[in-house]
């Protein structure tokens, strides 16, 4: 199978990515972060800045925000956790090679935005080993021509041990 009428031709992705953090305020509550960072390679090149907010019972004091976690954190001191989660975060793309085609090839390609907007929201649940999340995500056009943002949920279920 061939894919799609403007597939992409394979090719090596490098990309390097930094994130530093900064906590705002921390109690057993509130867990409010802000965070600035930059993606350099072939894949994207551009940087973002965001603040998240975690509040509720028992809220992790760790700096983890991402929105669909790769792999579980190691497991807490707090044996039952619940709290809700916000955050935003505006990116500058410079480039996307998803979007703007391949840096190297000709091919097809749209112009890609080079503001992006992200909202996020969700709640956590923890009890002993087991966490569940659920998150939901709105973000601004990508590119032009795109008539709505992207809406989309995500549901994350780790065991810890």
């Amino acid at each position: 199978p061939e894919g799609w009428d403007n597939q992409l031709d394979n090719e090596v992705i490098v990309n390097m990515s930094y994130v530093d953090y900064f906590r705002a305020y921390m109690n057993d509550y509130i867990n409010w972060v802000t965070y600035y960072g930059a993606d350099l390679g072939t894949l994207h090149i551009n940087g973002s800045m965001g603040t998240t907010i975690k509040f509720g019972w028992n809220v992790s004091k760790d700096y983890d925000f991402t929105k669909i976690e790769p792999l579980p954190r190691a497991k807490g001191a707090k044996s039952y956790r619940l709290y809700g989660i916000l955050g935003c975060e505006g990116t500058w793309v410079l480039y996307n090679a998803l979007i703007d085609g391949s840096m190297f090839n000709d091919g097809h390609s749209i112009k890609s935005k080079e503001y992006l907007g992200e909202f996020f929201t969700g709640v956590t649940i923890e009890t002993h080993n087991i966490e569940l999340t659920t998150m939901y995500t709105i973000r601004s056009q990508e590119f032009y021509w795109q008539e709505h943002p992207s809406k989309f949920g995500a549901v994350s279920v780790a065991y810890k041990w």
